[in-house]
């Protein structure tokens, strides 16, 4: 769902709903950034702990030692699944759990 831009993020919701592009801040952290899967997966403060812990699973299990080095974008394409097809697996169900726990997190922030 956010490779295709079908989730709740606010910038996806904010597009069905017509909102400007600068209305779709993160009201998880409230730090005035646009909530795109790149500030989810990446920047947003509030989930610091669980992607602290996915980079770490991305290390050890993927033996993928440079992508907290890469920029943001190309941290996002590994996240994601581009480029990686022989470690695809192993990042999906990192990642996977990375969003489980945010969104788990989310939930209790944002009504």
């Amino acid at each position: 769902m956010l490779r295709g831009g079908t989730n709740n993020l606010r910038i996806d919701v904010g597009r069905r709903k017509n909102l400007r592009k600068e209305a779709r801040v993160c009201l998880a952290c409230l730090c005035e950034e646009i909530e795109d899967e790149k500030h989810f997966l990446l920047s947003c403060p509030m989930y610091v702990r669980e992607r602290v812990e996915m980079f770490k699973k991305i290390r050890e299990k993927c033996k993928l030692e440079h992508v907290e080095r890469l920029d943001e974008d190309s941290q996002l394409n590994v996240l994601i699944g581009i480029g990686w097809r022989n470690k695809e697996q192993e990042l999906r169900e990192i990642v996977l759990e990375y969003i489980r726990k945010a969104l788990d997190i989310r939930k209790r922030l944002v009504p």
